[in-house]
């Protein structure tokens, strides 16, 4: 079975990385206001535009502080940030480096599953547009940068490669052996197997309450105690990580010789 990316141990990790991003993005605030002023922020598109970027960030960031799962505000931060170091830094590789980090996450979220090849096409232009921006630049900087950015894609490229071969090896991730056993998983009932089929078929969580003659608060209560205990964190991380998986639930008979 696959691996729970929102397990305690990578939420609290997880949450550790974003405190420390806080604390940067806020020294990086004082700095902006220390170094030039309101004044001077004012007087320039991208300290103005990362100023208030920045202050962006910090509020996100927060509330993913508080709820982990919440991935996608992640991904969105990380992007808007890389296109913005992208677009007015061209010497700064820490935009390229967060626009990868952008794509982990999502990755992670299980975004790749499906249409993986026009996701990864569409990824890839997108960079390039972002790139090219930096023409405007005088050439010898856009050559340079763009001799950077090559160089750090191609060891992000390697090193990723090693990494998912032995996550591969690891987990034994197998996609001919896509089945999901809830019985496997404390507290959960063959009930929500059903439910999690269901979810799976697109089947409204008011039809499922109509069924069960409950309230469809109920259903969503119960329906994020799975998705927690899963670890795909709600409904589309549930879509996006199993949506090709049978769900089921069979408990383990052990047999004793006594």
């Amino acid at each position: 079975m696959k691996k729970i990316i929102y397990s305690k141990s990578s939420l609290k990790a997880f949450k550790l990385f974003i405190f420390v991003a806080i604390i940067i993005f806020c020294f990086s605030i004082v700095q902006m206001l220390f170094v030039s002023g309101i004044k001077g922020i004012l007087q320039s598109y991208f300290s103005f535009f990362s100023f208030i970027f920045q202050i962006i960030s910090i509020i996100l960031f927060i509330i993913i502080f508080f709820f982990p799962t919440r991935t996608l505000i992640f991904s969105i931060i990380t992007f808007l940030n890389s296109a913005l170091i992208l677009v007015w830094e061209p010497e700064n590789v820490i935009g390229l480096l967060l626009y990868f980090l952008c794509l982990s996450s999502i990755y992670a979220r299980g975004y790749f599953n499906k249409k993986r090849f026009i996701k990864n096409i569409i990824s890839t232009v997108i960079l390039i547009l972002l790139i090219l921006t930096e023409l405007r630049f005088p050439m010898a900087i856009f050559l340079k940068s763009l001799l950077e950015k090559i160089s750090v894609s191609a060891v992000l490229a390697v090193s990723l490669l090693f990494i998912h071969s032995y996550l591969f090896d690891f987990f034994e991730i197998s996609s001919s052996n896509k089945k999901l056993n809830l019985a496997k998983f404390e507290n959960l009932t063959s009930r929500d197997a059903e439910w999690l089929t269901a979810i799976l078929n697109k089947v409204p969580y008011k039809n499922l309450a109509m069924e069960e003659k409950m309230t469809e608060g109920s259903v969503k209560n119960r329906m994020k105690i799975i998705y927690e205990t899963l670890g795909v964190g709600d409904k589309q991380g549930f879509l996006n990580k199993y949506s090709e998986f049978e769900i089921y639930f069979e408990e383990q008979i052990s047999n004793s010789n006594e």
